[in-house]
This record gives structure tokens, C-alpha cells and sequence, in this order.
């Protein structure tokens, strides 16, 4: 059982705090530079990213409580569980972080929602700290799973983006 501190975790936090600033400057954007909210094609292929990327978020914990963690909030922090078993089915069949796959479809479908370009500046910085992030739990899994989680390192080369990164 291992779960890191908010100084190991420091992308996480980052990417907390951009989404916040995103947050806020998509609010501001609205209200002082475009001085209304507006529906168009942006705002309704937001709302399919957003809702997408919320369902394989939700999934991906489920999954995660299956394999040993107690609820959906705990899956959170980088950590191994008592009984924690390595989850290889599904969607991680096919990347090795597919819950970062759908929080970068929820933080840019918010940005198309308020149809921001300042926002979605904010948040492709914001999707850029999962990038440390995933090599940071990576070395944490090689420590817990070792050679399991190399052999699944070997059939599920792409880690965030199918058939790409």
C-alpha cells in the first residue's frame, strides 16, 4: 500500500489550480470581452466532449472500485490499496490511462461549452500536467505490480491517446 504526498503529486495539483484559473477566465471572457453566453456548434460539441469524457471518468472509477479501492473520491490521490489488483480489461486494454483520457475530454468540452478560446488555452496548459503526472504513477505501478504491470506496459504500448501516445 502506497499513496504519495502532495509534493510527490504535484501535476495533479497543478492541473487542479489551472482548471480553477480556466474556470475563472472562461467566466470573465464571458461576462467582459463577449458579454453574452452563445449557443453555437462549439457550445454543442462541448456539451458531447464534456458528457463523453465524464462517462469514461465515471467508468474508469467503477473499475477502480472493483479492484480495490473504497469508493469513487479515493481513486483521486496516486495510491495502491490494500488487495489492489492491476486493472487490465476494458478501456485499459487499450491505453494505460483512460481515466486522463476523459478528464482532457471533459477540461476542453468545458472550454468549446462557454466557446472560450482564452479558456481553452487555460485548459490545453491544464491537460499538459497529466503528462508528468502519468509517468509519476507509472513508476508507482513498476514499483507495486513489477513485472505484471511490465508485461501490460508491453501489450498496451499507447498510454493516454489510442493508436497514438
Amino acid at each position: 500500500m502506497k499513496k504519495l504526498s502532495v509534493k510527490e503529486d504535484w501535476p495533479f495539483i497543478m492541473f487542479l489550480l489551472f482548471y480553477i484559473i480556466g474556470l475563472i477566465v472562461a467566466i470573465l471572457d464571458i461576462i467582459l470581452i463577449q458579454r453574452r453566453f452563445q449557443f453555437s456548434i462549439y457550445f454543442f460539441i462541448g456539451i458531447a466532449m464534456f458528457t463523453f469524457g465524464t462517462i469514461i471518468e465515471n467508468l474508469i472509477r467503477v473499475a477502480l472500485i472493483k479492484a480495490g479501492f473504497k469508493d469513487m473520491m479515493s481513486s483521486v490521490r496516486l495510491q495502491t490499496v490494500e488487495n489492489h489488483e492491476l486493472v487490465t480489461e476494458g478501456l485499459f486494454k487499450y491505453i494505460r490511462h483512460p481515466m486522463y483520457f476523459g478528464m482532457i475530454f471533459q477540461t476542453l468540452g468545458f472550454a468549446f461549452i462557454v466557446t472560450s478560446f482564452i479558456a481553452l488555452i487555460v485548459m490545453v496548459v491544464t491537460c499538459l500536467f497529466l503528462l508528468p503526472r502519468i509517468l509519476i504513477e507509472e513508476k508507482m505501478l513498476l514499483e507495486e505490480f513489477g513485472e505484471q504491470y511490465e508485461e501490460y506496459k508491453k501489450k498496451t504500448k499507447q498510454r493516454l491517446i489510442p493508436f497514438i501516445y
